[in-house]
Parts: C-alpha cells; structure tokens; sequence
C-alpha cells in the first residue's frame, strides 16, 4: 500500500549515512521493548516519505476528536505514546514511515506485540486512515503484513507473527496512512521478541547470553518462573526454579549484589526457606556439527556459610546427562569465571543443563550469569594487561610486575631470565588462582640479577599442563661505580685533610658521601 518510492528511499539512506556517517542501529538483543516515554528510542523516522511520526504524552494529540482521548494517554496506563499529527498539510493521501532495524538470526518464532489506537470521532470520511507493517528482508518488501483501517476510541493490542522471517536480519517499517485530518494514528508498548518456549538453535558463534532483559521474578520458595531469554527454560523434574534479578539477593550474607556486567539482571536461586533444593535451567540446543573445537565460559557467584553446589552438564537427548563441570561450597562475595573444554561434542548437536542446590539454611543463594559459547579456538588462559619490571632504590634487586584481567584453568606462573633471548632460566614460581575475573596484580624479585643487560619473560601453565609465554622485558644492570674519594669535609663546611681527627663528611665522586668519624 506505500505508494512512495523505496528505491529511491534506499538509495537516500544509503547516501545520508555515507554523509553524515551514521545509520540506525540493529537490535540483536530479544525481547526489545519499546514505551515511547522519552522519545522514539531506537526506533527512527526514515526518508522518503512526508511527515514525521512524534512523540506525546499527557493530554491527546492536537486535533480534536482523535488521537488517545483519556487520561492516562499511553497504553496500558501509561503516559508516552508515539503518534502521527494528521492536521494540515499531512493530509490527504500522505504517509509517515517509523522503522526499526532488527536481527533475527538467533531467534525461530519472532513475534511483535504491540498497542495501537486509531480513531476519528467524524466518522470514516475524516478518519482514522490506516496502520500498517510492513517488512524489508534486504532484497525485497513483503507489503501489509498488517493492517487496520478501524476507528475505535481506546488503545487496541494485537500480536503479528514474523516467523517466516526468522534467522534473518530486517527492517520493521509502519506506516501510517492519513485521509483527513482526524487520521492522528498511535502506537505503544511494542515489543519484538521470539515466541514464548519457542525452539532455539543456536549455530552461529561466538554466542553470549548475559539475561540482562529479564525482569524480576518473586522471592517466593519454589514459585513457577518463565524465562524471557531466547531459547532458556526452567526445566523439569527438579524441585525449585532459577530466577531473574537485577539487585541483591534479599538474603544478608549470600547472594550476588548484582549482575555479573554490572548493568543487567542475573539468574538466581533463592534459598530462604527453600533448603536442600535443586533446580534445573535448560539451555538452547546447540549445533556443533560444523565445530571442530567447541567449548563455553560462565560466570558463577556461590558465596555464603551454608552453599551447596552447582554443576554444568551436557546431554545429546536431555534424557542422559553427563558433567562438564561442578563446584561446592562458599566460593567468595564476588563473581567468577568457569570454563569447559568440549572438545568431544565437536560433531555433534547438544543441549546444557545448570543445576544449583541449595544449602541447608538460607545463607546458600547462588547466582549464573554470562554464559558464552565458542565453535572452535582455545580461550587465552590469563587475559594479559601487562607485565613490566625495575629496579628498587638500591639498584640491586630486579623488580616484576604484572596484572591480569582474567584466568582460566591457570594453575601458575613463571618467571624466567636470559641474557641472549635464547637460553632461559626459570628463577620464580608464582601460583594462580584457577579461575576468576577479578582483576589481578602479582609481582616477584630477583635477588640476584645478572649485572648489565638481561631479558624477563612471563609464562603460564595450565592445569592440564598446556603453556602460554609472553613477549620478554629488558632490564639493564648497572656495574657498581668506582667509590672514589673526592673531598673530605668538617662539619663546619671546611675542607680538611686524611689528618684532621673528628667528625667528617667524606664526599665521593660518583656523588654519594658518607659520615665518619677519624681519629688517630
């Protein structure tokens, strides 16, 4: 039904954005809402058409008799709106375009739920015009996806199917089509997200999933939660759920305070009154058929005087489950990194079960955050911010520092030592802790360094014995300087002899000097 042209609309974004060096973004984040509450959000007014879409809230649209007519204005009691102003001249027979850019490659049943309201209190030769979606694949527009040309006084919600598009990036355009000037046309509340309990699988790495959209769930022992996140489920069979939270645990003493990135929700159990309990979280299915080398990284939070365990596992049926991974006990107030090497899944299609049970009072909150999914490579044991080294005030003992963002597997470090950057001394061992993402500083001496010229390099050892040796420093020892005596001075500022008996200043000529005191 557009009847402008969108080559030429096309055509124009791409020169604006060659131009002016900027495009609208691309959501690759599921479910994304949008309120309208403080502007359009990441949805943008495109070229091409005539008029602008605007943004409203408390009283209706500035024409009478159309637009949202009661208080609060927005949809489901809210106050912002995004709306099309019909009065002159964006009437008759002009459209406005609202377009959002969105990527569905993780996604199998994509939907958009959304609210809408469309009314002309003159009747149909006024109003209210026509809302429709339409739906850019990059290559060609499938036209009136939906539509409405209803006048109805209150906000309306409808849900449109976008599954053939799944797997896909596209762009979300409405248009709204104005006849008279009571065509002041709604929109609200939008949100663009994969089908509840909608099968997911998950084929393109690296993947991430940080839970950051999901809302917060009630503390209540053992209550029902549905997940949000595309493709992860509470699973079944088990005797608590996993729930989402943005803040602390409401226990003292246990919990995360927040989430792992610092900016998002997390995944939870909760073990107030809800001991010795066990709960499943179910992954999506993950096609490793074209992987040679997969493996994952998570974050964890298990802190607390009573906390139980928590373990990662593997199954190609979700009927039998294998351990990837697990851990028991108070772990420390902070999160940390967990990693599973899997290479023996290269081949072959596999779902991931966390499990957490809970402790026996309620200081056993435990926390999941971050999961990441790699298809082949190796994780870097230590993430390295740097490694740099000096001498103390003597100039005599060889000082080495380095920091690290984050290890994993790492069992400990080396310092080594060369004089040729060939031949090289191990003169340090230093341990690692493991697994963490807590920034990190670790230093060693060298008591005894070579005098002149010599190279320090780091490296790091696995637990499972694999190495990693980073680029080598240079350090220059200097050869003791010749103590020569240059002047002797009495405490007066006079000089005096190798004959004057009392107290003196000796001064030598590398500039140091010294307190003595002659006698005969």
């Amino acid at each position: 039904m557009k009847k402008k042209n969108y080559p030429l609309k096309t055509f124009l974004l791409v020169l604006l954005a060659i131009i002016i060096g900027t495009c609208q973004s691309q959501i690759t984040t599921f479910p994304h809402s949008s309120d309208f509450e403080s502007g359009l959000g990441d949805w943008s007014n495109v070229l091409g058409d005539d008029f602008n879409w605007s943004t409203g809230s408390g009283s209706s649209t500035p024409s009478t008799g159309t637009g949202p007519q009661s208080a609060p204005y927005g949809a489901n009691g809210t106050n912002g709106y995004a709306y099309i102003e019909s009065s002159s001249p964006n009437y008759p027979n002009m459209e406005a375009w609202l377009e959002l850019d969105v990527d569905f490659k993780l996604l199998n049943s994509p939907e958009l739920i959304f609210n809408y309201q469309m009314y002309a209190a003159n009747g149909s030769n006024y109003g209210p015009g026509t809302l429709q979606l339409d739906v850019w694949d990059g290559s060609s527009w499938t036209m009136d996806v939906w539509s409405n040309n209803t006048s109805n006084i209150a906000w309306q919600t409808d849900t449109v199917d976008l599954s053939a598009f799944a797997g896909m990036p596209v762009t979300l355009s409405w248009t709204g089509y104005t006849i008279w000037w009571q065509c002041d046309i709604s929109l609200d509340e939008i949100t663009v997200q994969d089908k509840p309990n909608a099968p997911l699988t998950v084929d393109t790495y690296p993947y991430n999933q940080g839970f950051d959209s999901e809302l917060n769930a009630s503390t209540a022992c053992c209550s029902d939660v549905t997940l949000t996140s595309p493709g992860w489920s509470n699973g079944t069979g088990d005797d608590c759920d996993w729930k989402p939270r943005d803040v602390n645990t409401p226990s003292l003493n246990t919990g995360p305070t927040a989430d792992q990135s610092g900016g998002g929700s997390y995944l939870y159990m909760e073990a107030s009154g809800c001991y010795s309990k066990t709960a499943y979280l179910i992954s999506p299915k993950f096609d490793f058929t074209q992987e040679t080398s997969p493996w994952i990284e998570f974050y964890y939070h298990m802190y607390g005087s009573a906390v139980s365990r928590m373990t990662l596992e593997w199954s190609i049926d979700q009927a039998q489950w294998f351990p990837a991974w697990s851990l028991t006990g108070d772990q420390g107030n902070s999160w940390k990194l967990g990693f599973a090497d899997l290479q023996i899944l290269a081949g072959v299609e596999v779902w991931f079960r966390i499990t957490g049970t809970t402790g026996v009072n309620y200081i056993s909150d435990m926390g999941f955050d971050g999961f990441g999914g790699f298809g082949g490579g190796q994780p870097m044991p230590v993430d390295l911010i740097s490694f740099a080294g000096g001498l103390d005030p003597s100039e005599s003992i060889v000082i080495l520092t380095w920091t690290i963002a984050s290890q994993i597997n790492n069992d400990y470090f080396e310092i080594q030592r060369s004089t040729d950057v060939e031949e090289w001394q191990t003169i340090s061992v230093v341990e690692g802790e493991g697994n963490s993402n807590i920034q990190m500083t670790y230093n060693s001496l060298d008591y005894d360094p070579v005098k002149g010229v010599s190279y320090y390099r780091l490296k790091q050892t696995d637990y499972d014995g694999k190495t990693e040796t980073f680029n080598p420093i240079v350090i220059t020892v200097e050869e003791p300087k010749p103590h020569i005596l240059d002047k002797i001075m009495n405490t007066m500022g006079q000089e005096v002899n190798s004959s004057y008996r009392g107290l003196v200043i000796e001064l030598y000529k590398d500039g140091t000097s010294a307190k003595k005191y002659y006698i005969k």
